[in-house]
C-alpha cells in the first residue's frame, strides 16, 4: 500500500444500507476510465439504462451522456465520459466538454467521481493521466469523492495498487475506496463453475463473485457514506482581454492576441485651441474724440469767445493736441479688447480662408502624431475586453470577480 494512503475495508459481503440521507439530484456522479475498464456496464448496473457496452479497443461512447436513475429517483444521475485509449481529442479538450456539460445542466457540484480501472499493479501513463484528469476537477479536495472500482478482481486492494500509485503524488492524505468484483454472469466461467460458485456462498466470497444486485448495493453504500458532494464548477473570473466570465476551465479556446491604441476617426486639419481677441499694433497716438463747434450764440454774433471753433470733448482749440490717447489700429483706448481674431494656437487670424495648422483626430481631439484613444485587438480589430471569437489561442488573462 502507498505510504500516506488508505484504502476503505468494508467487504462487499457485508449487509449494506442504501438509505441515502439528502437529495442527490442536484448533483451527479461522473464515471471515467479506459476503454474495457467497465464504466458502461457499472453505470448499466446502477442506473437501469441498457447501455451499450464494448467488448473490444473501440469504445462506444463518443461523447458525454448522462443517465439518470431509473432505479432511485431520488439519487444522483451519472455521467457516462469518453474511452481513454479512443480518444481523437486531447485531455483539455475532453475535461472541457465534461465541465461543459455539467454546467449547461446546471450541475455545478459532483458528489462522487467512479474511477473504473482493470487489474494493475503498477501505475503506467494512462492511469497517471488519468489522475491528473480527475485532480484537475479540484485540486486535492476532489479524491474524497473518489471510488476506485476495479473490474474483473478477486483481491481489489492488491490489483487497485497501479491507480492508487497514480494518484498518490496529488492526494496522499485521502481516504480512497477501493471496490471490485467479478461478475456472476462473467463469460470466463463456465456452467458448472458458475453453478458451483453460486451454490457455494464462501467460494463465492473467496473468488469475490458478485450479482448485480449485490453490486448495486456496494456502489450505493459507498457513495452513501461520502460526507458531502463537491462544488466543481466556479463562475468567479473573468478574462480581462476578452470579457469572457465563467470558470477559467470552461473559458473558450479563443481569445484577443495583444491590445493597440487606435483612432475611430480620419484626422482633419483644424485650430486645436480656441481664438482670442488681439490689437494687431500696440501704436498710440492722441485724438479728439469729438466734433468742433463754435459756441452758443454762433458765429453771426460777433463776440469773441463764440467766433472760434474749439471740441466739445475737451473746450480746447481746433489745432490743438488730441486730449485721448488711442491706438492706431482701431481708435480705441489702449484697454479696449481687441480689434481682430486670431487662433491662439498658431497666431493665425480669423478670416474663414484658413483651414487650420494641426491635423486633429475628432473622435479625442488628438494630433495625428499622438496615441490613439481606443484600444482594439491588433490581429482581429474588435474592440478589446469583448468576445474574441476565432481570433487566437491563448491563455486567459483572468482576474477574480469577487
Amino acid at each position: 500500500m502507498m505510504a500516506g494512503l488508505e484504502v476503505s475495508e468494508k467487504s462487499p459481503f457485508l449487509t449494506v444500507s442504501r438509505e441515502r440521507s439528502r437529495d442527490e439530484r442536484s448533483c451527479c456522479v461522473i464515471c471515467v476510465g479506459s476503454t474495457g475498464s467497465g464504466k458502461s456496464s457499472t453505470i448499466s448496473i446502477v442506473t437501469g439504462h441498457q447501455i451499450p457496452i464494448s467488448d473490444s479497443a473501440v469504445s462506444v461512447t463518443s461523447h458525454c451522456q448522462l443517465y439518470e436513475n431509473l432505479l432511485d429517483s431520488g439519487a444522483a444521475a451519472w455521467l457516462d465520459t469518453v474511452g481513454w485509449e479512443d480518444r481523437k481529442k486531447d485531455d483539455s479538450d475532453t475535461f472541457r466538454e465534461i465541465l461543459s456539460y455539467i454546467h449547461q445542466r446546471k450541475m455545478a457540484e459532483v458528489l462522487a467521481v467512479i474511477w473504473c480501472v482493470t487489474p494493475q499493479v503498477r501505475t503506467d501513463a494512462s492511469l497517471r493521466r488519468q489522475a491528473k484528469f480527475i485532480n484537475r476537477m479540484k485540486e486535492g479536495d476532489i479524491w474524497n469523492n473518489v471510488i476506485i472500482v476495479v473490474k474483473q478482481s478477486v483481491n481489489p486492494k492488491y490489483d487497485a495498487r497501479g491507480a492508487l500509485a497514480a494518484m498518490a503524488d496529488f492526494a496522499a492524505d485521502s481516504n480512497i475506496k477501493v471496490i471490485g468484483y467479478r461478475f456472476v454472469t462473467d463469460l470466463a466461467f463456465s456452467e458448472i463453475q458458475r453453478e458451483v460458485i453460486m451454490s457455494n456462498s464462501e467460494v463465492r466470497e473467496v473468488m469475490n463473485v458478485l450479482t448485480e444486485s449485490e453490486i448495486r448495493d456496494i456502489i450505493s453504500d459507498r457513495i452513501n457514506s461520502i460526507p458531502r458532494p463537491v462544488k466543481i464548477i466556479f463562475s468567479d473570473s473573468v478574462c480581462i482581454d476578452c470579457g469572457e466570465e465563467g470558470d477559467v476551465r470552461l473559458m473558450g479556446e479563443f481569445c484577443h492576441m495583444e491590445a493597440i491604441l487606435i483612432h475611430t476617426s480620419t484626422p482633419s486639419m483644424c485650430h486645436p485651441d480656441r481664438e482670442t481677441r488681439y490689437h494687431p499694433t500696440d501704436r498710440i497716438c492722441k485724438i479728439h474724440p469729438e466734433d468742433v463747434s463754435v459756441g452758443r450764440c454762433g458765429r453771426s454774433c460777433g463776440c469773441g469767445p463764440c467766433a472760434k471753433p474749439r471740441y466739445s470733448c475737451c473746450g480746447r482749440k481746433e489745432t490743438t493736441e488730441g486730449c485721448r490717447q488711442v491706438l492706431v489700429c482701431c481708435r480705441n483706448v489702449p484697454s479696449s479688447s481687441g480689434c481682430q481674431k486670431k487662433y491662439m494656437c498658431c497666431g493665425m487670424v480669423v478670416d474663414g480662408s484658413v483651414k487650420g495648422c494641426t491635423s486633429i483626430h475628432p473622435c479625442c481631439g488628438k494630433e495625428q502624431s499622438e496615441e490613439g484613444c481606443y484600444t482594439v485587438c491588433k490581429r482581429c480589430g474588435g474592440v478589446w475586453g469583448t468576445r474574441a471569437q476565432d481570433c487566437y489561442r491563448k491563455e486567459h488573462n483572468t482576474k477574480n470577480l469577487k
